[in-house]
């Protein structure tokens, strides 16, 4: 995944990196890395904390990113900065506010986009989540209208589409997913998270 934060940041590291005073020439390539490493690290802590769920909205939606997201990814790059290339903490907040939202913006709408395979939702989690959604298709199972787009539409449809059952009192209860079916249970609890739910 990092090779593709890489090429991301390389996209908008012109005036932001190249063509910026604070960052000696020399300093460019590390300063590149050290955004790249900070995006992911901040993706990460997101993704393996509370903010699953958001994580996924943001990989699904096609730009619908978080406030925290954005901050805990900026967090993250400044402090990268500062350690790997030793620029003052006032340029590395600089440029982590201005090319932090453009990187997101742009892996948002590549990963929703199920054509570019540059950008596979599934591998992007699975790196995020140090493994722990390893096997599973994101993609098919999110996109369940088939129209190659991960959007609400689809997320409405998980939710509606899960089983019925009835409890011991006669009352029915809908489960988004079971342990049975192939990442049923772990997905809910994405759902859940994404919508709020503890």
């Amino acid at each position: 995944m990092i090779d593709k934060l890489v090429e991301l940041v390389q996209q908008y590291a012109g005036n932001t990196v190249i063509n910026n005073s604070a960052v000696p020439n020399e300093k460019n390539e590390a300063a590149i890395s050290s955004i790249a490493d900070g995006v992911f690290n901040g993706l990460k802590s997101e993704a393996t904390g509370a903010g699953l769920g958001s994580i996924l909205n943001m990989l699904s939606s096609g730009g619908n990113i978080s406030s925290a997201i954005t901050k805990t990814v900026q967090s993250s790059v400044i402090e990268s900065l500062i350690s790997k290339t030793g620029i003052a903490k006032s340029a590395a907040s600089g440029i982590a506010a201005s090319i932090v939202p453009s990187i997101l913006g742009s892996l948002s709408k590549n990963t929703a986009d199920a054509s570019n395979k540059g950008f596979d939702i599934s591998n992007i989690l699975s790196s995020l989540t140090g493994g722990a959604t390893s096997g599973l298709n994101v993609s098919n199972l999110l996109d369940r209208n088939g129209d190659g787009k991960l959007d609400f539409n689809d997320l409405s449809s998980m939710l509606s589409s899960g089983s019925e059952t009835t409890t011991a009192t006669g009352k029915k209860k809908t489960q988004v997913g079971s342990s049975s079916s192939s990442g049923g249970g772990l997905l809910g609890g994405l759902l859940g998270n994404l919508f709020g739910k503890k």
